[in-house]
């Protein structure tokens, strides 16, 4: 329970880094519509919320990298993430 309290807590706060990167001025100038990157935002929270749960079932490979990239638990739901999230970059952009 600590080391998924753990987890849980550390993707989080990486979502909030990247919320306060996409809060900056530097990424306004970047983006025509910067607001649409917050898209990025709701599917990593999703992600690390998925990540865990699989975790927690016992269902998470030995890598965690392998659970990201590999079609072992989830593949369509994996490309249907990374796809959202390059849909939302293409939007901002």
């Amino acid at each position: 329970p600590i080391i998924t309290n753990i987890s849980v807590s550390a993707g989080f706060a990486a979502v909030v880094v990247l919320a306060l990167y996409l809060s900056s001025d530097e990424v306004s100038s970047l983006y025509d519509r910067a607001w649409a990157l917050w898209g990025v935002c709701c599917v990593l929270l999703y992600w690390v919320s998925r990540a865990t749960l699989v975790a927690h079932r016992g269902q998470m490979p030995d890598d965690p990298l392998l659970f990201a990239v590999g079609g072992a638990t989830g593949g369509n739901l994996k490309l249907a993430c990374g796809a959202l999230a390059a849909i939302c970059i293409a939007f901002a952009m």
